[in-house]
């Protein structure tokens, strides 16, 4: 909340939709990267549920300039089960905007990222099958099987001061693919005329 980064894990854990109690999480930064760090001790009981929600401020234009946008690459969580992504556009913005996952390896240190061309592979994609689907009816902000992942999204809108209505979605639910694998999300959108 807020337009200031968060400095405390706090800042960016739901603690009501975790694990209770939640569980003890630290966050570091190294230069531009945030890691969430969970304490590595071994816990007997159920999995731990992590809730967590970010909003990033003008990271992208509001009219793109070419056919696909990358708003978010990072190295996907580790250890995980279950790969669940949404992905939400506010009213009104970007209506011709389809999403788009790409899957890579890890760029090396310091090597800037390609910009991905739609239709070129590159030597760092990874051939992995992942698809979006349309948010549902009669609830765009629900998710099979996490009965309260609507309430969940609500109060993170809520604590953004965001509006809670008219948000197009989208959804990707898939057995976790690979540990260490960069996953790229975007926008692409329709070449004029189609």
């Amino acid at each position: 909340a807020g337009d200031a980064p968060g400095e405390r894990m706090a800042d960016y854990l739901l603690a009501d939709f975790s694990s209770q109690p939640p569980p003890p999480l630290r966050l570091e930064r190294d230069g531009e990267l945030t890691l969430f760090i969970l304490d590595g001790e071994d816990r007997p009981g159920p999995p731990l549920r992590l809730s967590t929600a970010l909003r990033v401020l003008r990271a992208a234009p509001d009219l793109p300039t070419g056919p696909f946008l990358s708003l978010r690459d990072y190295m996907l969580h580790l250890p995980c089960a279950r790969l669940v992504r949404q992905v939400f556009l506010a009213p009104g913005l970007w209506p011709q905007a389809r999403p788009r996952l790409r899957f890579l390896l890890p760029n090396p240190p310091g090597a800037p990222a390609a910009a991905p061309t739609p239709g070129q592979a590159r030597h760092r994609d990874l051939p992995l099958s992942a698809s979006w689907q349309p948010a549902g009816e009669p609830d765009p902000l629900a998710l099979d099987g996490v009965p309260d992942q609507a309430d969940a999204l609500r109060h993170a809108l809520q604590r953004a001061g965001a509006p809670l209505a008219g948000w197009r979605g989208w959804h990707c639910d898939m057995a976790y693919p690979l540990p260490l694998v960069d996953m790229q999300i975007g926008f692409e959108w329709p070449a004029p005329g189609a």
